[in-house]
């Protein structure tokens, strides 16, 4: 049995891109893909569990943002037909919730979305399952165990990350659409309906986690959906006996020791499970990652009020069980508008198994804590403070003052890839603020956002942004992604736009 080294692991960025050499390519065409892992400092959050019984638990939040570009010919020029630019691909966005005090963490996977630009097959699978497999095999110091949050419903207008994508399905209006009706490597967005995209889910969580010596245990469940009807959606898969369906509450030990609702179903951002839990317990506060949820009622109300007002919320919230939570859930109007939708949790536990090099002194870097201390010997005072000083900031600044004002504290000496929660939004934002239709727009707002993240990270860009060349031809039998022999990849570009230097 191979020990794990938990000195030599690699951090989140190498992981994923020694997954892409996983990818198949066409016979003498390799790909040029451009890696960007952004991620926030760990902040304190009071949105997860708002009702628990102990709700001053501490509780910290990660956002990430995976990003891969590649280049491509620029199809659309008339005077250059061999010059290439760099287009996005894909992105995933998710966070990661880490309970110190409970040796607990949830990673939810809140989107995952591909433009239609590149070359096919875009690594998604791949790159998905990499990024959920890192957590499994190098947990935050400290954390035991974790689950896998995920809500799948197929968005009626196609598109989850990037604006105007849907427009790049062969036949839109995308203005690259006309070349790519005529390149067989260039096939447009696909774009998944309710069915497939809910089978696309369970498919890919059914792999085992790489390299991982925990206990998986798997749930899903289909809202409005017993067992025997969620089959002709999801058929059985006798191969792969691993799969509960139903919620996961009566089978996983609780993070926190009480069984009531509010101390058992976390409340995530854009998460029907968070919405209806605000409308069964009368909260004046709004769903996590809404403007005015319980984030922001922290820093704008006093303690008394706030006290008083969630113990009433509590009261009304943990008159319901657990399992009349999840049957009205599916006459929720997200859950039975004519789309189905699943919802999947995957847990570990013993995630410490065969760890060794536990050194109580090293910086839990992946956290984004940058202090030699362990989380749960954190201050939650500290942590509140510097939350309540960011956020203030952030409200007297547009996004350009943001950006300028963590760039000039930038020193050469940054020792951290991690950026401001202030930041992160503001990066985020930018992204979002292309009209991924067009290519050449995709294209300029892309490069113009790695040059906002460069400014940001400094000199720690190369252990976040890395452009590299896969060359993997597919003309072999072997169709299981697992067998395919990893090959090294070649880094070309630590910098986009600058060669690097010998």
């Amino acid at each position: 049995m191979e020990t794990i080294q938990e000195h030599s692991s690699p951090n989140l960025h190498q992981s994923l891109l020694n997954s892409l050499s996983k990818l198949k390519t066409e016979p003498n065409q390799a790909r040029k893909l451009i890696l960007t892992t952004v991620r926030s400092k760990a902040y304190h959050t009071h949105s997860l569990f708002p009702h628990a019984t102990h709700p001053n638990q501490i509780v910290l939040k990660t956002d990430y943002l995976v990003h891969l570009a590649e280049r491509i010919p620029d199809y659309l020029s008339e005077i250059n037909h061999q010059s290439s630019l760099p287009v996005p691909i894909f992105a995933l966005e998710a966070s990661l919730y880490t309970l110190p005090t409970a040796h607990s963490a949830l990673l939810y996977i809140s989107k995952v979305d591909s433009t239609g630009l590149g070359i096919n097959p875009v690594p998604a699978t791949i790159l998905t399952e990499a990024f959920i497999s890192y957590f499994f095999n190098h947990p935050p110091r400290s954390i035991e165990s974790i689950r896998v949050h995920i809500f799948a419903r197929a968005a009626r207008e196609g598109q989850y990350l990037f604006p105007g994508s849907a427009s790049n399905v062969i036949g839109g209006k995308g203005d690259g659409v006309p070349k790519m009706s005529h390149n067989h490597i260039l096939r447009g967005k696909r774009i998944l309906d309710d069915q497939q995209l809910i089978k696309w889910w369970k498919t890919l969580l059914s792999k085992p986690i790489q390299n991982n010596q925990s206990e998986i245990q798997r749930f899903y469940i289909l809202p409005g959906f017993d067992k025997d009807e969620s089959l002709s959606i999801l058929p059985d898969d006798h191969s792969n006996s691993n799969w509960n369906y139903g919620h996961s509450y009566h089978h996983l030990p609780p993070i926190f020791s009480i069984k009531q609702l509010g101390d058992l179903i976390p409340a995530l951002p854009d998460d029907p499970k968070a919405r209806f839990l605000q409308t069964l317990s009368r909260s004046s506060a709004n769903p996590a990652g809404e403007p005015g949820d319980w984030d922001d009622a922290i820093e704008d109300r006093s303690l008394t009020s706030l006290e008083i007002d969630r113990l009433r919320e509590r009261k009304f919230l943990n008159q319901i069980n657990v399992d009349e939570f999840w049957e009205r859930m599916g006459g929720r109007q997200e859950c039975c508008d004519g789309r189905v939708s699943a919802f999947f949790v995957i847990f570990g536990s013993n995630l410490r198994k065969g760890v060794i090099g536990n050194d109580n002194n090293k910086k839990v870097n992946e956290m984004g804590v940058n202090k030699d201390i362990k989380a749960e010997e954190m201050s939650a005072n500290d942590l509140i403070q510097e939350t309540t000083t960011s956020n203030t900031i952030s409200e007297k600044k547009s996004d350009e003052e943001v950006l300028k004002s963590e760039t000039s504290s930038i020193k050469d000496t940054k020792t951290s890839s991690a950026v401001s929660r202030n930041v992160w939004v503001t990066l985020w934002s930018k992204f979002h603020n292309v009209d991924y239709s067009r290519l050449h727009k995709s294209s300029i707002g892309y490069q113009s956002w790695i040059e906002s993240v460069k400014a940001c990270v400094g000199n720690m860009i190369n252990q976040i942004h890395t452009e590299i060349e896969v060359d993997n031809p597919s003309n072999n039998k072997r169709n299981d992604v697992n067998q395919i022999e990893e090959r090294p990849v070649t880094i070309l570009q630590l910098y986009c736009g600058e060669p690097v230097k010998k």
